[in-house]
């Protein structure tokens, strides 16, 4: 037990998320206790509403929790400074404002950050983790380009090159494959499992691709009804946790064919 739980990336206790709002509180989910291992590649799925995100941004520190614990690597995120805080995470928003005026390189020192001086000056070690960063992602030859050249699917791998330049054992993100086509959804999860396996860094995302986290993910996150369900796939699929994910009849899960599909 010792041995797994040194293996444990992220951790909360008895973490409840939501919204205050002067002395008013609004309950998203209650009572979550999440263990992320090394590794590891995570998605957090539900209905449009259901409390993804807020959940994403509890985790990060970028909203604040109702009550609870959240710890990194045995860190209580609490006592961890903004600066701190970005050694551990790395981040990866839906719609964030970023200038698509820089080049994929530009772009993707800026996950240096928190590690260069006030001049934002790139040392060895930086322009390492950068390159680095390129080539596990397979974007070197855009490098160069203007984000604003590239496609969507391109600009998501930059997104994501970034978040590894910043070094951090925990990436999370939201909705990374929002906007994209199916061939490109598919390339970015596997491209995020390949990451976990190849770094063994944990990767945590938001997502509604169901079918494909199902296939692709070593772990589940379910929000539904103001609680949190986790475990692997299969344990959710023998736990008959998919069953009830959706309230109306619409949508099933053929436990057959492991999938979710229309209901004729």
């Amino acid at each position: 037990m010792r041995k797994t739980e040194q293996h444990i990336i992220l951790r909360t206790e008895n973490l409840s998320i939501g919204y205050k709002h002067k002395k008013e509180i609004t309950v998203i989910a209650r009572d979550i206790n999440l263990k992320l291992p090394e590794g590891n590649l995570i998605a957090v799925i539900g209905v449009n509403g259901s409390g993804k995100t807020t959940l994403i941004k509890t985790l990060t520190n970028n909203l604040q929790k109702i009550e609870g614990k959240v710890f990194i690597k045995n860190i209580d995120l609490d006592e961890l400074d903004n600066l701190s805080t970005s050694k551990m995470i790395s981040l990866v928003l839906t719609n964030q404002l970023i200038s698509k005026n820089l080049t994929a390189f530009e772009l993707i020192a800026l996950g240096r950050q928190p590690y260069t001086n006030w001049l934002g000056t790139l040392t060895k070690e930086d322009l390492y983790k950068i390159n680095e960063a390129l080539e596990l992602v397979e974007i070197s030859a855009l490098r160069d380009r203007k984000c604003h050249e590239i496609s969507d699917g391109q600009f998501q791998k930059v997104l994501i090159a970034r978040a590894l330049a910043q070094d951090t054992p925990l990436l999370i993100l939201d909705e990374p494959t929002n906007h994209l086509d199916l061939y490109h959804k598919v390339s970015i999860l596997k491209l995020l499992k390949k990451l976990c396996v190849e770094t063994h860094k944990t990767i945590l995302f938001a997502s509604h691709e169901l079918n494909l986290a199902l296939q692709l993910c070593d772990q589940l996150i379910i929000i539904k009804d103001k609680k949190l369900i986790s475990g692997s796939p299969e344990e959710l699929i023998n736990g008959n946790e998919l069953t009830s994910l959706f309230n109306d009849d619409l949508v099933y899960f053929n436990e057959s064919s492991k999938s979710f599909q229309i209901k004729q």
